[in-house]
């Protein structure tokens, strides 16, 4: 369980805030299916970028939540206690309006997922275990993956996860991902728990949102490649 007394008596108040980020996630990829929205690439920052400025920054919609005061960065950088950047988190939400503490912040690393083990693994590696050794929102006692799925059935992709995380030494993984609901009729979301290190929480709860881009992604063309890593 998580060490609620090393956290401040904000605690209620953060979860409550984002359940509601939670609902705003799944209404903004609702309303990206609603609109047909066309994809012409399948790289992870275009995908997020169009996510993040044409629906999470949409004032009507961040106000049907009643959190209008929040504001959605991307590519943020981590800046770690010897005050080197040890990384860049995909989005990052930030309480604009009543800001105690800016190392305390929703974050939300995002992954492609298409059925297979290789991106199956850096869900892991390059996500999860980013937030295990507190490289990412270490002053926060749980944090969001979403993953795009571009090919594959999310149950299988969840239950292959699960598979890798029962067999992996690098951290221990206190409950695997099982399904956690914030609206009664989205069933693609989980959670799991996992050690933490080099943070005041000895573990951390991460909410996992399973976002199936299969139908909005363009097949990628020589006209509309975009130059990315990832």
């Amino acid at each position: 369980m998580i060490e609620r007394t090393a956290f401040s008596l904000a605690f209620d108040f953060y979860k409550d805030e984002f359940n509601n980020v939670a609902k705003l996630l799944i209404y903004s990829y609702k309303q990206m299916v609603a609109d047909n929205e066309k994809l012409t690439s399948n790289h992870e920052n275009y995908l997020r970028n169009v996510l993040v400025k044409k629906y999470l920054r949409n004032k009507d919609a961040k106000q049907k939540f009643e959190i209008g005061y929040l504001g959605f960065e991307i590519e943020s950088g981590e800046i770690n206690l010897n005050n080197q950047t040890v990384g860049f988190i995909d989005i990052k939400v930030l309480n604009l309006g009543n800001l105690l503490d800016e190392d305390e912040y929703y974050s939300i690393e995002c992954k492609r997922l298409d059925g297979g083990i290789t991106k199956n693994n850096l869900y892991i590696k390059e996500g999860i275990n980013r937030y295990v050794q507190s490289k990412y929102s270490s002053k926060m006692p749980f944090a969001a993956m979403l993953g795009f799925i571009e090919n594959g059935n999310c149950t299988k992709i969840k239950n292959a996860i699960n598979t890798s995380l029962s067999a992996n030494k690098y951290f221990k993984t206190y409950a695997l991902l099982s399904q956690h609901l914030f609206v009664p009729d989205f069933k693609e979301t989980y959670i799991s728990e996992h050690e933490r290190k080099n943070s005041q929480f000895t573990d951390i709860e991460i909410f996992h949102f399973m976002f199936n881009f299969q139908g909005l992604i363009r097949k990628e063309t020589p006209q509309n490649k975009i130059i990315n890593n990832n």
